[in-house]
């Protein structure tokens, strides 16, 4: 907190000191570190054609510079803008070929929802509400700011049995628009949930500790501040893996099973730009609108 918005602070609060008081907050996500894999045109490297930008790609690293959102979307916009239109000059998809990409996965949801509808007429109550609480509160208590290695493969555990079962776990209304919503989003959340804990999962079997905005827990460390349960020991990063970034895939088995694979690569330095002075920018977009 700047001294400006202490000062603030305190003119609205004087029975509150927060240079000797203790204040409790509420902790939301802001942003994500992740995100989808691209490349320096912000093109997903796993489906050609389709320009994840902003906080949805994968362009932040370790730590992500305050402001650096907008700017991740404006860049990403505009390089994802200037592939396309040099290189996507072709003819669109046509709605027959379209249709044989999509039919899949609108098959797969169709009876997706068909499962989970049919139980409603036996009897059941939906419970696509009580089901979305519980994976959100789940997530909340295990992978929130303050964690234990313990915490987080039990909640890998269970997000992974909630999804493996989940067709035959819903229940939905179908005349009720929210309960569908909920179905789905349902299924997303849990899918999202296991990417996560799996990723955080390799983590720390790789040695990673606490660092960034998230405390994992360690008997064995420090405290961050006397008067703190023990249970809040923690062991501080020493930067082992900064030069490594991790990369998960998701993968479906014939059986419908979801694993996630894992791997590290080098971190990619800062390009060096060299004699990228106006001139030569600005004579490399006439030739081919600025992409090699």
């Amino acid at each position: 907190m700047n001294p400006p918005a202490y000062d603030l602070y305190r003119e609205k609060n004087p029975s509150l000191d927060l240079a000797r008081d203790r204040l409790e907050i509420d902790v939301c996500v802001q942003h994500n570190n992740g995100g989808l894999a691209v490349d320096c045109w912000w093109q997903s490297t796993a489906l050609t054609g389709f320009f994840p930008v902003g906080e949805a790609a994968g362009a932040h690293g370790v730590y992500r510079p305050g402001g650096a959102a907008l700017n991740s979307t404006q860049v990403g916009s505009m390089r994802a803008a200037q592939w396309i239109a040099a290189r996507r000059q072709g003819e669109p998809l046509d709605m027959t070929a379209f249709a044989a990409v999509a039919t899949p996965a609108v098959e797969n949801a169709g009876a997706f929802l068909a499962h989970a509808g049919a139980r409603i007429a036996d009897g059941d109550p939906d419970n696509t509400g009580v089901l979305l609480a519980r994976a959100q509160r789940l997530m909340s208590e295990r992978a929130g700011l303050v964690r234990s290695a313990q915490g987080v493969r039990d909640a890998l555990r269970r997000v992974r049995a909630m999804l493996t079962g989940l067709s035959d776990r819903m229940v939905v209304d179908l005349s009720s628009r929210r309960s569908v919503d909920r179905l789905f989003l349902l299924r997303d959340i849990l899918t999202s949930q296991f990417v996560y804990l799996s990723a955080i999962d390799d983590y720390l079997r790789r040695g990673g500790v606490s660092r960034g905005s998230v405390l994992y827990t360690d008997a064995a460390g420090l405290l961050p501040e006397e008067g703190l349960p023990e249970s809040m020991r923690y062991v501080l990063d020493d930067g082992a893996l900064d030069e490594q970034v991790q990369e998960v895939a998701l993968r479906y088995g014939a059986d419908g099973e979801v694993a996630v694979e894992a791997a590290w690569r080098p971190r990619r330095p800062i390009p060096d730009t060299g004699d990228d002075f106006f001139e030569n920018v600005w004579r490399d977009f006439r030739e081919d609108g600025g992409v090699r």
